[in-house]
Order: C-alpha cells, then structure tokens, then sequence
C-alpha cells in the first residue's frame, strides 16, 4: 500500500508530506527559540525593574536626607 508512487499524482503527494514535514520541523524550532527568547526578555526585565526600584529608593533617601521637610519663608 505505501509502496514507491507509481504515477505522478502520488509521486506529488509524497513531495507535498515531505515538504510539510520539512516546514512544519522548522516551524516547531522557530517557536521554539521565540519562546526562550521572551523568556530571556522578562528575566532581564524582571532584573532592570528591580534595580531601578533599588536606584529609586535609594536616591530618594539622599535626597531626603539632604533637603529639610518643609520650607519656611521669613518675609521682612
């Protein structure tokens, strides 16, 4: 039954599974390196939101540390 094609039409048929093979296993590795690569994304972005939070905090200490709580202004 699944011998070698004897006409044209099942020879088209067996280049036609083939070819989707061929296209459907580079389709599968392309996703799958799409996927390691958002994965990448979001662990480094995930690491610069946290720094940035850190950077934040610890400016805004200085800053606090620099500058009074309130002004007061003394008129004449």
């Amino acid at each position: 039954m699944a011998a070698f094609p004897t006409s044209k039409i099942e020879l088209h048929q067996w280049a036609n599974s083939i070819l989707l093979l061929i296209v459907g296993f580079f389709v599968r590795e392309t996703y799958n390196t799409i996927k390691a690569d958002h994965e990448v994304i979001a662990t480094l972005v995930t690491r610069v939101t946290v720094l940035e939070n850190v950077k934040n905090q610890t400016s805004m200490s200085i800053y606090e540390a620099i500058l009074p709580k309130e002004t007061k202004v003394e008129t004449e």
